[in-house]
């Protein structure tokens, strides 16, 4: 672990502030070491939140099912999740990303059927931000912010 000296990003100020006054995510629970906020969802899904950083900042959304889901089948579902959370937290470009997943202007790498990243064609977002997908036993899929 890096001393804060070491840190391009102040440690210091990463805290869960961001999260304080979001109503649909007020049952959080925040890992000040970890830098991340977990929030059950229903009976099958949870939400984990990250936000901060030492060498690059991150802020993530990473939804779990605690079931498989077919992602051809369930890509609304999944399209629908990442932006609602990506509208929900100010410091997501919400707006881009949802034109993005409703106009078809992403691409999708396939590692395998079940593992998949998907790159937003968008210039104001293409290098920052990526959203990756799995599922074996369980289902996971994430998008990401990151400043390098």
């Amino acid at each position: 672990m890096s001393s804060n000296q070491d840190c391009i990003f102040d440690q210091t100020t990463q805290t869960d502030e961001f999260l304080k006054n979001i109503e649909e995510l007020k049952d959080y629970v925040w890992f000040d070491d970890e830098k991340k906020a977990e929030i059950i969802l229903n009976d099958h899904w949870t939400l984990a939140i990250k936000r901060g950083g030492c060498d690059h900042f991150e802020l993530s959304a990473e939804f779990f099912y605690e079931r498989p889901l077919d992602f051809k089948t369930n890509k609304k579902l999944v399209f629908d999740n990442i932006i609602w959370i990506t509208n929900l937290l100010n410091e997501f470009d919400g707006d881009i990303i949802k034109e993005c997943l409703e106009k078809e202007k992403y691409s999708i790498t396939e590692e395998n059927e079940n593992n998949l990243f998907i790159n937003f064609l968008d210039e104001r977002i293409y290098e920052s931000y990526f959203m990756s997908y799995k599922s074996d036993t369980t289902t996971t899929f994430i998008v990401s912010y990151t400043i390098y």
